[in-house]
């Protein structure tokens, strides 16, 4: 049996904070469900469609994951965020510090760097006190911004380290990932990349109060628009839209739209991203003093 299937449907849904007993249902019980994701047992295709359609994401994206795992099951990437998704901060300053030992011997190995640069910025959430050097930060920008053809990797790296960048870098790498000079290669496969990198850049801006970029950005999503079988971002977009609105004037028909958002969360039975919506909202009522 491959337990890498259940692994990889764990790690999907671990990204989109959804907890596992908000999918169970009358077609997919909490034990199967757990015991799928333990590598103790397979899913037939109907309740694994139940699954995938639990956590809002298609069979293309967790083929996606498996194949990733599959093949890098022992990578760094995936110790980053095995490490990250685990809340184990004493392994992500190892992981750190083995990447800044291979630096040292080969200063311009840009894999190792993009490695350590995502395991520093995984940090940084989990502990806001870490430093991140701003020179490295630089240097990850002037590394982006030179793509020319941005693919998962790029779109990944712009979602995990979107926290360590100014507001005017992010705004300029999302202009760069959206521009349609560097997007030719399967442009539908990599779709649901670049939006769930733009959905990670509409948090930091509206939690920075940078509206300026936001314009562009919701009209691009918009436009490509998130397909109709994926609930989860079409869910979070929204959220988002609803939150804008309420930091740029945080009246009561503002509040309402985001609480009417947090809602829909419950009823689409994301319970945990429902939770973090509502932490978040209450962060920001009382810097309105609301």
């Amino acid at each position: 049996m491959n337990d890498n299937l259940g692994k990889a449907y764990k790690s999907l849904r671990l990204m989109r904070n959804i907890e596992a007993k908000s999918i169970a249902c009358e077609n997919l019980s909490y034990s199967q469900l757990m015991k799928f994701e333990a590598g103790k047992t397979t899913l037939t295709i109907d309740k694994l469609m139940v699954a995938l359609n639990g956590i809002g994401t298609t069979l293309m994206d967790f083929e996606y994951a498996y194949h990733e795992l599959e093949e890098n099951k022992n990578s760094t990437s995936w110790q980053i965020w095995q490490s990250f998704w685990q809340r184990n901060i004493a392994k992500l300053e190892i992981l750190i510090e083995q990447q800044n030992q291979e630096l040292l011997k080969n200063p311009d190995d840009t894999a190792v760097f993009l490695y350590k640069m995502q395991a520093e910025a995984f940090l940084k959430q989990l502990n806001p006190r870490y430093h991140v050097s701003q020179t490295d930060v630089d240097h990850l920008v002037s590394h982006l911004l030179n793509i020319s053809q941005w693919w998962y990797v790029e779109c990944e790296i712009l979602m995990n380290c979107a926290v360590l960048f100014s507001d005017k870098q992010l705004a300029d790498l999302t202009n760069q990932m959206i521009s349609p000079k560097v997007q030719v290669r399967n442009w539908e496969i990599l779709q649901g990349k670049i939006d769930a990198a733009l959905l990670s850049v509409i948090r930091i801006f509206i939690a920075n109060k940078h509206f300026g970029p936001l314009r562009e950005i919701f009209n691009y999503l918009e436009a490509h628009v998130l397909p109709d079988y994926n609930m989860y971002e079409r869910a979070m977009f929204a959220y988002f839209k609803a939150l804008y609105k309420f930091r740029k004037q945080s009246n009561s028909e503002h509040l309402a739209d985001v609480e009417r958002c947090i809602d829909a969360f419950k009823v689409l039975e994301c319970f945990g991203l429902a939770n973090l919506a509502a932490e978040e909202l209450e962060r920001y009522k009382k810097e309105s003093h609301i």
